[in-house]
């Protein structure tokens, strides 16, 4: 799927809805930590957890979730879509040197 399709399920999803995903992540991450798979991606895409608070809870940096709460509905909106463009980014970044080395590796490259 697309990044666009995915924009276009945001844009449909009601607030609470996208808060609440971000609290059910918020308590995974408490008790396991972040995926090594997204960890991995956010480096590939320069991630910067520090940039806002929804930030640090996806980099298990822990979070105020009250502040996260109290953000408006069209910034947490617009970080959650630009987060998933990160990942995306971070995930085409590790399928094309994936590819090529498979395509390259008895070659001598």
């Amino acid at each position: 799927r697309s990044i666009d399709s995915e924009t276009q399920e945001l844009e449909s999803c009601d607030y609470s809805e996208i808060y609440e995903g971000l609290k059910l992540y918020h308590r995974q991450i408490k008790k396991s930590g972040p995926g090594d798979y997204i960890t991995f991606l956010q480096k590939q895409s320069d991630f910067n957890p520090f940039e806002s608070e929804p930030s640090k809870l996806v980099a298990g940096l822990g979070a105020n979730l009250s502040k996260i709460r109290r953000m408006p509905e069209k910034v947490l909106r617009q970080w959650l879509i630009e987060y998933i463009h990160c990942l995306a980014v971070g995930k085409r970044k590790t399928e094309g040197s994936n590819v090529f080395t498979c395509q390259h590796r008895g070659i001598g490259w």
